[in-house]
């Protein structure tokens, strides 16, 4: 996926709303040679919810919705050199709060990436990443009783986080042939963790559990155009 680049021209914006959310995009020129773009989301099912008349006090209506944000900044640093920042954040959260008891789950992404694009010849293209990712799922359940000792509660959280480099080029040494090849490598960090207090049983309370690996890759290919009707990688 590639991310819209913002527009040269002129600061402009497009909004757009619905019965159940709503969406704003800003973009425009920085200076003369760089431009932005920053867009928003919001569904907002748990405000028309909470507006709507109340019904059986045993049945419940969760609340769910998500919003997220993203932008990006293209800087032509020259002729043969763009460098471009761009983030994501997102979160959806569902809950179901009744009487005493509360329980939510929400679960998100958040991305950063900076990439250097370079025209090292008329016939070879390159492009330079850093790209950082983080995804977390988190469980959290609360039962307070006003008139017992203590509440009983459970939480949990679980994710990945990501920090890669990447390096790729186009080559095209004749009409017929497109050359790709490039390489990249990853840390990844793994993190799992669970707390518990439930009535007469022991308390849950562990360190969190975190593993690491890195992994990499290197590829190639040539995409090879024999005739008008036949290719070959």
């Amino acid at each position: 996926l590639t991310m819209k680049e913002g527009t040269k021209e002129k600061f402009s914006g497009t909004a757009g709303i619905s019965m159940i959310n709503s969406r704003l995009t800003v973009e425009g020129p920085l200076g003369e040679n760089s431009t932005f773009m920053l867009s928003g989301r919001r569904m907002y099912l748990d405000l028309l919810l909470a507006l709507a008349p109340k019904g059986d006090p045993n049945q419940i209506t969760p609340d769910y919705y998500f919003y997220d944000l993203n932008g990006k900044i293209n800087f032509k640093l020259g002729e043969s050199d763009h460098l471009f920042v761009s983030g994501y954040f997102g979160r959806d959260v569902f809950a179901a709060p009744q009487d005493s008891l509360t329980s939510s789950i929400y679960w998100g992404n958040s991305t950063a990436n900076l990439r250097w694009w370079h025209i090292v010849s008329p016939e070879l293209f390159t492009n330079f990443s850093a790209i950082y990712t983080d995804y977390s799922f988190n469980v959290d359940l609360e039962d307070k009783h006003y008139n017992a000792a203590s509440d009983n509660n459970f939480k949990s959280v679980s994710g990945v986080r990501d920090y890669m480099l990447r390096a790729e080029a186009q080559y095209f040494p004749a009409e017929e042939h497109t050359m790709k090849f490039g390489l990249e490598a990853t840390e990844h960090r793994f993190r799992a963790d669970a707390s518990a207090n439930i009535g007469d049983f022991a308390v849950i309370d562990q360190t969190p559990t975190i593993l690491n690996s890195i992994d990499a890759a290197l590829y190639g290919q040539d995409e090879w155009k024999i005739t008008p009707l036949l290719s070959s990688n």
